[in-house]
């Protein structure tokens, strides 16, 4: 079962934060209908357009009890952000490689011992607090266990997970 795909996004966004001081809260002694002044000191301003195009491919291959799942996508991202507070202009590009693989062995009972692992990358849109574009994400996934589905019945599966992120934001 062989698939293969290309996807694009593309997004605007416009942001201002405005920063203020508010008027003092006590969690003991409650005031109630206190005044809020709107806040008025800008602290970031930022335009961003990005764009992202991908590819993707996945293959499943069945040898005997075996099924043995493969995809990689690979992601071209780039996004100009402006930064109106202070004018600076910050183009950014990142191209990156996502990929994934399975195994299942497949019992006549409806059992199925699996183990996979993947490697994701995900641009990430969007500014900081000071206008500043974000990094992309990455993210890492390790996976075995069971899945159990007997015939005109629907899966039950178990499996420990180990995901770890990295470079968020």
């Amino acid at each position: 079962m062989r698939q293969n795909r290309v996807d694009y996004q593309s997004a605007t966004y416009t942001t201002r934060t405005r920063a203020g001081v508010g008027p003092t809260l006590s969690l003991l002694y409650p005031v109630y209908g206190q005044l809020v002044t709107p806040p008025t000191t800008v602290t970031s301003y930022a335009h961003q357009t990005a764009t992202q195009l991908g590819f993707y491919g996945q293959d499943q291959i069945k040898f005997d009890d075996f099924v043995l799942t493969v995809g990689a996508r690979y992601d071209y991202a780039r996004s100009t952000t402006t930064n109106y507070r202070t004018s600076a202009v910050a183009i950014k590009t990142d191209n990156e490689p996502s990929y994934r693989v399975g195994l299942n062995y497949l019992l006549a009972f409806g059992l199925a011992p699996y183990v996979g692992y993947s490697h994701a990358f995900l641009p990430t849109a969007g500014t900081d607090f000071g206008g500043n574009p974000f990094k992309p994400t990455f993210a890492e996934q390790i996976e075995g266990g069971l899945k159990y589905q007997p015939q005109d019945f629907p899966a039950c599966s178990r499996s420990p997970i180990s995901i770890s992120r990295s470079r968020m934001c």
